[in-house]
């Protein structure tokens, strides 16, 4: 998804068109005027006025614009936001409707998404997806990526009924008018088999999630970071439906070209051994899992800071093959931390908070600590009525 970077510079070259016609424009006016040619000064007066004049503003926006998809790109959320907001202001000259406007919107929303304002996020998605509309239609590339991007805001904060239409329209175009260039398709299949698996839907999860198996198997890609994502992830359906033969050759392959890299992604590996974990787990070979989930959270917990809610997926695993083994301290302990850290940085209502909810109730219960589970069931219940199909709105 390059949208910002390459419109950023598609409209900063248009920013740039002014100083360089003036600078070619500048030697007409010099030997007009040096040698009393009045006409050729006159003539190269009146491109440089007006263009100067028009395109001033036009120049700093974007510059302005750039200098914050920059900082974006480089991790500096806080400097950017302040450099676009700042831009939005520059923008007030913009017709509504104005194109350029989309680039703005679009850079906000994801500056405010990772800073973790996603009523701000959201806001500027759907400026952003509005006015692609307005402008484009809802099959052109822009809205299309527009419309992706909100797709991942609404999945974040668990607002699955807002995501489900807006991804399945994209994937519907992509796949009927953009398959020459299936990259963009293969990553909205993955993201709305992602839904779909957050949401327990595990036999649709599969279908699109193999869908984009089949189309990256097509490239001879799966190897890069997509490839090997959508290979964990439908390893990992697969594995919850029961299908663990399939589930366990689809997790060996992709660790197998894991294995090939020079050096192996430390981050790959950990996954890999996480998903082996969860195979094992559902095979019942307990002490198996338990020694690859402690190895792939002895990783990532190398490689990510610990308030960070990557960790809560390995502690949640952990806890529950503990308690498949009577370790209910330890058990308890992962599964605790696990839930703080989902709870600082997810909807109070997503679906993976209920989860670890559901993993603390299971290990108080099973200690015949009834009083204390309730609470955790009775949170779970309600977040999982709150995205059931036949909640009345």
């Amino acid at each position: 998804m390059n949208f910002g970077y390459w419109h950023n510079c598609f409209q900063l070259h248009r920013g740039l068109l002014a100083p360089v016609v003036v600078l070619l424009t500048i030697p007409f006016l010099i030997v007009g005027a040096v040698f009393a040619f009045w006409w050729m000064a006159l003539a190269a007066s009146i491109v440089i006025i007006p263009l100067v004049v028009l395109n001033y503003r036009d120049f700093n926006l974007m510059s302005q614009v750039a200098a914050g998809f920059r900082a974006m790109r480089e991790g500096r959320f806080a400097e950017a936001e302040a450099l676009l907001r700042d831009a939005l202001e520059m923008a007030v000259y913009l017709d509504p409707d104005d194109p350029r406007r989309v680039i703005l919107f679009q850079d906000l929303s994801q500056v405010m998404r990772r800073l973790g304002n996603y009523t701000d996020a959201e806001d500027f998605g759907k400026q952003a997806v509005a006015l692609c509309e307005t402008v484009w239609g809802n099959e052109c590339a822009d809205y299309l990526v527009a419309a992706h991007l909100l797709g991942e805001i609404y999945i974040e904060i668990a607002r699955y009924g807002e995501a489900e239409p807006l991804l399945l329209h994209v994937a519907q175009v992509r796949d009927a008018k953009y398959r020459d260039d299936p990259g963009d398709l293969i990553a909205c299949l993955h993201l709305v088999g992602r839904m779909y698996a957050e949401q327990s839907r595990q036999a649709k999860a599969e279908d699109y999630l193999r869908r984009g198996f089949e189309l990256i198997a097509r490239l001879d890609e799966q190897a890069t970071p997509e490839g090997l994502a959508i290979s964990f992830n439908l390893s990992q359906v697969c594995a919850e439906q029961g299908k663990l033969n399939e589930a366990e050759s689809l997790a060996q392959e992709a660790f197998d070209r894991i294995q090939k890299q020079t050096p192996p992604d430390a981050y790959q590996v950990a996954y890999a051994l996480y998903q082996f974990a969860r195979i094992r787990q559902q095979q019942k070979r307990f002490e198996d899992a338990e020694d690859m989930a402690r190895r792939a959270l002895a990783l990532i917990e190398k490689l990510v800071e610990a308030d960070q809610p990557a960790l809560a997926l390995f502690f949640n695993l952990l806890a529950s093959i503990l308690a498949q083994q009577d370790k209910w301290q330890e058990a308890e302990d992962f599964s605790r931390r696990a839930l703080k850290l989902r709870e600082d940085y997810l909807a109070p209502e997503h679906p993976l908070v209920a989860e670890s909810l559901e993993i603390i109730a299971m290990i108080l219960e099973r200690q015949g600590r009834m009083v204390e589970a309730e609470g955790f069931t009775q949170r779970a219940q309600q977040i999982r009525a709150f995205h059931s199909p036949l909640r009345i709105v």
